[in-house]
């Protein structure tokens, strides 16, 4: 019985060691490898590997690391369009802030949230802070849609009125 449990366990010792094996892989588009009798070197597009490879009879070793090249990105935040209604929310009455780099003509749509066109209104717009008046005191409480237009593009204010 002994001998039996013995022989269960070489078998099993044998099979779990035959199991263990590592292959270092890399699936890239592009890249390549480079090795000789100390180590080696292999690189994808955007990745770079360092390993060391040690052999003896019973087993192979390789270790290293793989280290995914530091890329800083940024994107241009600044709004080309600076618009604002102030006060928001309003009884009805409010005023469109907007500044202004150049003189330019803009088309300024007020809309209700089925969209419905409340106004439409072409402004002359100067270099610097505009300040033009819109009144919606006879409309409803709710939300609307300011939605200002000039040849750098669109901008889309959300206010609220509140007949108090």
């Amino acid at each position: 019985m002994k001998k039996l449990v013995f022989v269960s366990l070489g078998v099993l010792f044998t099979c779990m060691i035959q199991a263990q094996s590592l292959t270092p892989f890399v699936v890239s588009s592009s890249g390549g490898f480079f090795g000789n009798s100390s180590g080696s070197l292999s690189f994808t597009i955007a990745e770079m590997t360092m390993t060391e490879t040690f052999s003896s009879p019973s087993g192979i070793l390789t270790q290293g690391f793989q280290q995914p090249e530091a890329v800083l990105s940024s994107l241009d935040e600044s709004d080309p369009i600076n618009v604002s209604v102030f006060p928001n929310p309003t009884n009805g009455q409010f005023s469109l802030i907007v500044n202004s780099a150049g003189n330019e003509r803009a088309i300024v749509h007020v809309y209700d949230l089925l969209g419905q066109t409340i106004i439409e209104q072409v402004v002359n717009v100067d270099n610097g802070t505009n300040n033009f008046t819109f009144d919606l005191r006879g409309y409803s409480s709710g939300v609307y849609m300011l939605n200002y237009h000039n040849s750098a593009g669109n901008k889309t204010v959300k206010f609220t009125i509140t007949n108090k």
